[in-house]
């Protein structure tokens, strides 16, 4: 139960297969008329894949052969003589736009989709490889024939350059290298027609290429530690060096875009980022580095050598590299760093560390081992909840009304006493919620916007001040049209008003995982969902999205497969998910524990699912009836038997 997600074996579902080009262009008008009815919703058909759920054009679509395996009536409709679904050869990879030779190292994509590319040189017997760091789990493959979305390529999962690089947190593209002198380079491309690019041209734009200096040591070939530095150029041609004890273990020249990189080593001592200005246009912005998975942000160091503040003198406290010059991270290595004592950060990547403060710009965030939690009851923790449960959630004791029902008077009680439980049992707490069109206080409403506006921000800020080892937040509830917006925070910042508010969350609360979470998610609205939070997500202010799980088999009977797929579609947007309020509604033993060890199983082995939150499990003490898993005096239901067995708990 330690171990999240990803280091489970990755069953995404996409099967992605490029057409031919001189296939796609004859038949792209037939493509276009042809759509997929989803159980009564309609849906573009991909035209690049076959299987799964996909994203081209800026819009969901599903794959030809996904859409035909329905039941209930549903299936391609329109013109789909030409779909992706008709022969094999149309999703051959291969194709006559394709070539290579000897003396150049080519790569061509036949597709209007926007391809990523990936190539490696190496010289002396060093190479270079790219791969995504999928927030904190272990480097993943990118794909090489789709920029954004999850795929499969060369029997396993990928993740798309786009979608990797858009991610909050830690992740991103990482550049490993081994061997004495390595380039890389990956190249992105969009064309309507095939493209290629050679070694010899792709080096030119340096888009994430890496070169090892001579006086490289052995060590970066492979090693105990794992270091990971995140850093930009400002011209795309900064030459920076990792040093340990003095010694440079590897070195890289920069690209324009933020980016990890990537180094593995024996090496010990204090770790120093060096960069060598040979000219004024040149600048590096070192982000934080990561030494065996604790983050260092380089802001919060004193000893920046390179800082630039009218002359070169260095200085503390930058992450900005102007001179020549480097930014000294301590020892890692045994704990200590060049942070004062004073420093607002801790520069440990530990989510339930107190010591950031909310002026970090950027905060330390880590999502917390994979889960499987629960609520409270009838408003206190029960004490039996750690022998079943790993995670808690405040079922109404965080809500904004159940806290502040008269303005200016807080009744923070309930809340201390849950996390004071969860400290005392290591156990991470989900906040919920901050903004929600229900159980929010009765005066707001009746304040001007202004008025509105100040008492979001210091509501958000109040309970992060005083909570600030929060380690994931729903900051925005059910705004879906038809469920319950916020109406008072529309008053108050305009239409932007979700963006805003994880904005003000990540500012008070800058370690925490910040959650959108909505009902109906992988059932009737999924689309409109998506729809609603994709510019919040692709704003970078969303770290993850609640799942609701109210209502898998009543009134309408969702099947396995059905909830896969969305739980595959909803994973396009590019962040993790969480299944956050699970029950199932059955007075009846045997029909709970039929549709518990149906759903379960799905959420659990789904590779972007981080945690589970169940809610309620005291026969009696949930909000929907039917839902206990436990009699009140401990008895257990034949779905909770079933569920701690699975758990091995």
């Amino acid at each position: 139960m330690n171990n999240i997600p990803f280091s489970k074996f990755l069953r995404l579902s996409f099967a992605v297969a490029f057409l031919s080009p001189l296939f796609f262009v004859a038949q792209a008008q037939a493509q276009s008329a042809c759509q997929c009815n989803w159980y009564g919703a309609t849906y573009p058909m991909c035209q690049n894949q076959t299987t799964g759920w996909g994203w081209e054009s800026s819009a969901s679509c599903i794959g030809s052969q996904t859409c035909s395996s329905q039941g209930g009536g549903g299936g391609p409709i329109g013109d789909c003589s030409g779909s992706s679904s008709s022969s094999s050869s149309s999703s051959s990879s291969s194709s006559s736009s394709s070539t290579s030779s000897s003396s150049t190292s080519s790569s061509s994509a036949s597709s209007t989709t926007s391809s990523s590319s990936t190539s490696s040189s190496s010289t002396s017997g060093g190479t270079c490889t790219e791969s995504c760091k999928w927030y904190q789990d272990d480097p993943r493959p990118l794909c090489q024939n789709q920029s954004s979305g999850w795929g499969y390529e060369n029997g396993q999962s990928c993740i798309g350059r786009t979608t990797c690089e858009s991610q909050s947190g830690n992740g991103g593209v990482v550049s490993s290298c081994s061997g004495s002198s390595s380039s890389s380079s990956s190249s992105s491309s969009s064309s309507s027609s095939s493209s290629s690019s050679s070694s010899s041209s792709s080096s030119s734009s340096s888009s994430s290429s890496s070169s090892s200096s001579s006086s490289s040591s052995s060590s970066s070939s492979g090693g105990s530690n794992s270091i990971t530095v995140r850093m930009s150029g400002t011209v795309g041609e900064e030459n920076v060096s990792l040093q340990i004890a003095g010694q440079t273990i590897q070195s890289w020249t920069l690209t324009t875009s933020m980016m990890n990189y990537t180094v593995n080593t024996n090496s010990t001592g204090e770790l120093r980022v060096a960069f060598t200005n040979d000219s004024g246009d040149l600048d590096v912005q070192v982000d934080y580095v990561i030494v065996n998975g604790v983050t260092y942000q380089a802001e919060d160091q004193q000893d920046n050598t390179g800082a630039y503040d009218g002359e070169c003198g260095g200085g503390s406290y930058s992450e900005m590299l102007h001179c020549d010059g480097s930014i000294g991270f301590g020892n890692p290595f045994t704990g200590s760093s060049s942070s004062s004592s004073s420093s607002s950060s801790s520069s440990s990547s530990s989510s339930s560390s107190s010591s950031s403060s909310s002026s970090s710009s950027g905060g330390s965030r880590n999502y917390p081992p994979f889960f499987v939690g629960n609520i409270t009851t009838n408003g206190s923790v029960r004490s039996d909840f750690s022998q079943y449960w790993d995670q808690i959630t405040p079922e109404n004791e965080g809500k904004w009304g159940s806290v502040e029902g008269t303005r200016d008077q807080y009744n923070w009680g309930p809340l201390d006493a849950i996390y004071d439980y969860a400290r005392a049992n290591g156990i991470p707490v989900k906040a919920h919620t901050m903004v929600w069109g229900s159980q929010q206080p009765g005066w707001i409403g009746g304040l001007s916007a202004s008025e509105q506006a100040a008492e979001i921000e210091e509501w958000i800020r109040d309970y992060c001040e005083r909570y600030p080892d929060t380690q994931m937040m729903d900051v925005v509830n059910e705004a879906v049209s038809g469920h319950a917006p916020a109406a008072y925070a529309q008053s108050a910042f305009g239409n932007d008003w979700i963006i805003k508010s994880f904005q003000l969350a990540r500012q008070y609360c800058p370690n925490t995982i910040l959650i959108y979470n909505d009902y109906n998610f992988m059932t009737w609205n999924t689309t409109e969902i998506m729809d609603l939070i994709r510019p919040a997500v692709q704003a970078g202010v969303v770290d993850a999205l609640g799942l609701q799980a109210h209502s898998l088999y009543d009134p309408q009977n969702w099947t396995a497969q059905q909830i896969q797929d969305k739980l595959d579609l909803i994973s396009t947007l590019g962040v993790p998910l969480y299944i956050s309020e699970y029950d199932i509604e059955a007075t009846n033993d045997q029909t709970q524990l039929e549709y518990m060890q149906r759903h379960f199983p799905l959420f659990y082995d789904h590779p972007n699912v981080y945690g589970i939150t169940l809610w309620g499990y005291v026969v009696g003490s949930t909000w929907r009836d039917g839902t206990g898993l436990i009699q009140s005096n401990g008895q257990k239901r034949p779905a909770m038997d079933w569920l701690m067995n699975y758990l091995g708990r």
